[in-house]
């Protein structure tokens, strides 16, 4: 199993899960032995200390020789690839407007850029299992739009997008792809937080911005409460996956007792219209495959 962003937050805690649930894992970050040293030090102490199977690699998804590293690595030291969960991401939270083209650039490129490069650098390895798993950490807003968001809702309803043609296509080899779309947790997101690079247009909407602050202070209130989501939930849901057989995994699971549950209708009526589009087309063997 390989995990992208695991310096914290979903990444961190799927690691260790995955993991203590016995299975072999590459725990991918940015920057192991610089700004993530710290993180990446407590994943391997803890790896000695409990005896797993859990090795720190540096990727950053943006890098294609990182990339070539890490699938370089898992092919001698493994051969395949059972499941990639693709968990690496950055958020902004300020007016659209706000934000530069060079900002969005970068969002664009390790949300869902990153994605597509190191997924399609280890299918080769992932097709070997003829039963595969690649898992995308979407979000909710990844089905709806959230204001001041914008940038990262954009992302996100591409990976969305991204996932679900994957589905269709690696489908002929046995491989599932399936979208976590998780509510609001308690991570650490929110504080790292791409700010805008605009700071003057930001100012330009004064009210926007009292209604973010509100917004974010609620949904700080929200994290820390004693009913908030576990953040554990999202690996949880992969070692899940991980026991359903090959081509009975959802294309969509909405995790969370907030937003998660509020899109589930959503994703049914999109899966019913999906299913029409596809039959119309001439793609009817892949309308089971959209729900």
């Amino acid at each position: 199993v390989l995990i992208t962003g695991t310096s914290s937050g979903f990444g961190r805690l799927a690691a260790e899960d995955v993991a203590r649930a016995g299975h072999t894992v590459y725990a991918t970050m940015r920057g192991s032995e610089g700004k993530n040293a710290e993180a990446a030090a407590a994943l391997r102490a803890m790896a000695s200390d409990e005896n797993l199977a859990l090795h720190v690699l540096e990727l950053d998804v943006t890098r294609a020789e990182d990339i070539a590293a890490v699938v370089e690595r898992v092919a001698e030291q493994s051969g395949k690839l059972d499941v990639l969960l693709n968990n690496a991401g950055i958020f902004g939270m300020g007016p659209t407007e706000a934000y530069s083209a060079d900002q969005f650039r970068t969002m664009m490129e390790t949300n869902v850029i990153g994605v597509h490069a190191l997924t399609s650098a280890l299918l080769p390895l992932i097709r070997k299992t003829e039963s595969g798993l690649v898992v995308n950490i979407t979000s909710a807003v990844g089905r709806v739009t959230m204001p001041g968001a914008g940038l990262y809702t954009a992302t996100k309803f591409a990976l969305e997008a991204l996932t679900e043609a994957y589905r269709y296509d690696a489908s002929e080899h046995g491989v599932d792809f399936v979208a976590i779309e998780p509510g609001v947790y308690g991570t650490d997101i929110f504080s790292k937080n791409m700010t805008p690079a605009h700071e003057a247009v930001a100012a330009e909407y004064p009210a926007f911005m009292q209604v973010l602050a509100q917004v974010g202070e609620g949904l700080g209130e929200a994290m820390q409460s004693a009913d908030a989501n576990d953040p554990r939930e999202i690996g949880q849901t992969v070692i899940k996956l991980m026991g359903t057989p090959a081509g009975e995994r959802p294309l969509r699971v909405p995790v969370g007792n907030d937003i998660g549950g509020m899109i589930e209708g959503l994703n049914q009526d999109a899966a019913k219209v999906q299913r029409d589009f596809l039959t119309a087309f001439g793609f009817g063997q892949y309308a089971p495959l959209a729900d």
